[in-house]
């Protein structure tokens, strides 16, 4: 995560911005963190193939350069797969995951003022 956020203010820094921060309330369970992150990495890919295709590499914005890491989302299922469905810790990483596109949706909107 800290070389995403490195890239990230990286690619704010070089249009004159800075990122506004947003947090949860309290800790993420770790799993749905995971699940964020390494999901967003994979959609990351799919946008940077559409949208950037015959772009040459120092014409890409840092983000999207990072790698989709495909085998940590692998093992990440795997984990995902161990948890019994409707487990307490199942239910927490589940309102965890809303947590944490609620705050993408809150980042996108203090991040457009």
């Amino acid at each position: 995560m800290t070389d995403l956020i490195r890239r990230l203010d990286l690619d704010l820094l070089s249009s004159g911005k800075t990122a506004a921060e947003v947090a949860p309330a309290g800790p993420l369970e770790p799993l749905a963190v995971d699940y964020l992150v390494l999901g967003s990495r994979l959609g990351t890919e799919v946008l940077r193939l559409r949208l950037f295709s015959g772009y040459p590499s120092d014409k890409i914005p840092a983000y999207f350069r990072a790698p989709a890491l495909p085998q940590l989302w692998s093992a990440h299922c795997t984990a995902l797969d161990a948890i019994p469905p409707g487990s307490a810790r199942a239910d927490q990483i589940l309102e965890d995951v809303k947590t944490g596109f609620a705050l993408f949706g809150q980042a996108a909107t203090a991040q457009k003022t």
